[in-house]
């Protein structure tokens, strides 16, 4: 990844010396993202992987086109973008003929500042296709949780959490590819639809306590992100 951003900062000075012109526009729209998890088997333990579900969020910020030729132009790019992912798990178990079920809710709250470098192609003289790599620097991660446990026909117990600080549990910095399309409406008025990969792992190591011991082990989460923009360049 550090290859391809060196590539990519040269073809950003390479095309802001060769500039035919440069372009400023703001954008601002909604995030579709959710987490890819996959957790590492730990001999003694077992973790139990929750559904993912897809959160809601928002972006906003501002880009630079700057013009390489009448077809190609290089985009960067400075977005906030609130990102995350739901989670849903639940489970019936028995022990000694007692019958007891754990459900679990949370939703995990990122917020980055994004930074695309993108390489722009203009297919006709409105429609545009741009892709490129994505690093992303983490501002704060907030977590809300309810948790249930319950004997059947017995006790229950739940537990809530709103808005706890879980930003030690994350990296502060993420990697990403974006692809994506989009159509000027007018010479400055425009749509675009774009989908961002996560290739780098956005969790940080993680120590738990089980009755069999304490085991460190090493959950990975990816960040997938569908963004829908309404932009204006200037």
């Amino acid at each position: 990844m550090k290859k391809v951003l060196f590539a990519a900062v040269a073809v950003f000075a390479f095309g802001a010396a060769n500039a035919q012109e440069i372009k400023f526009g703001a954008k601002i729209g909604a995030n579709l993202s959710s987490a890819s998890i996959s957790m590492p088997s730990v001999e003694g333990a077992s973790f139990t992987i929750p559904d993912n579900k897809m959160l809601v969020g928002l972006h906003v910020g501002g880009f630079a086109e700057i013009g390489i030729s009448e077809k190609f132009a290089f985009q960067p790019e400075l977005l906030f973008s609130m990102e995350g992912s739901k989670f849903e798990s639940s489970s019936v178990e028995d022990f000694g003929g007692i019958t007891y079920s754990e459900t679990s809710e949370s939703k995990i709250k990122l917020n980055y500042i994004n930074v695309p470098l993108l390489a722009k192609f203009y297919a006709t003289e409105k429609l545009f296709i741009n892709a490129g790599p994505q690093i992303g620097f983490l501002m704060s991660a907030k977590e809300d949780s309810d948790y249930t446990f319950a004997f059947e026909g017995g006790e229950t117990e739940s537990e809530s959490t709103s808005n706890e600080d879980v930003k030690d549990q994350y990296k502060s910095i993420n990697f990403s590819a974006a692809v994506g399309a989009g159509y000027y409406f007018t010479e400055n008025i425009f749509a675009e639809v774009r989908y961002n990969v996560g290739i780098s792992n956005v969790l940080e190591s993680q120590t738990v306590d089980t009755d069999f011991g304490s085991y460190t082990f090493e959950p990975e989460a990816k960040i997938n992100n569908l963004q829908i923009s309404l932009g204006y360049r200037f």
